[in-house]
């Protein structure tokens, strides 16, 4: 497994399909925000769960999207990221979608996505607290952990509050 922080070289390398394993989603995306801003790109970094549907990073707060784009298979269409800048590398988080994967038109739907991908500058970002995905999906991804903050970093958020 690699390191989160490994996580922009393999976005600039072109590889279509990240598995981060973390308990704290909301963390990680932030982090990955972070890692992203000082990187060359653009990125346009995008947010999918079943309940908020698909929305850019940073207005997870907004009213809920459309019913039709908390489909499992909406992030995955071609159409998902309208919006982003054309020279835009496109970033789709995907919170719980170990959940969905086990489906077989989840999980060819998201292959094809990132076969896609290679050639769209699109990455999709499983945000998923295990690392279980069908055995189809396994060499398709390049797998990182996101781990819990050390206690050093937890004395320090709490001397900045």
């Amino acid at each position: 497994m690699s390191k989160f922080s490994d996580i922009p070289s393999f976005l600039h390398a072109g590889f279509p399909g990240l598995w981060v394993t973390t308990f704290e989603p909301e963390r990680a995306k932030s982090d990955l925000a972070a890692l992203l801003r000082d990187e060359p790109g653009p990125f346009a970094l995008f947010s999918w769960d079943v309940a908020r549907g698909l929305v850019p990073l940073g207005v997870e707060d907004a009213a809920p999207s459309p019913r039709e784009s908390r489909n499992p298979l909406h992030p995955l269409g071609p159409s998902a990221c309208s919006g982003a800048p054309d020279d835009a590398r496109r970033v789709v988080l995907l919170h719980n979608y170990h959940r969905f994967v086990d489906s077989p038109d989840v999980a060819q739907s998201l292959y094809n996505a990132l076969v896609q991908g290679e050639t769209t500058g699109t990455h999709y970002v499983v945000l998923a607290p295990t690392l279980k995905m069908p055995v189809e999906l396994e060499k398709a991804f390049a797998a990182f952990d996101h781990p819990l903050p050390t206690p050093t970093e937890i004395e320090a958020d709490a001397r900045a509050l």
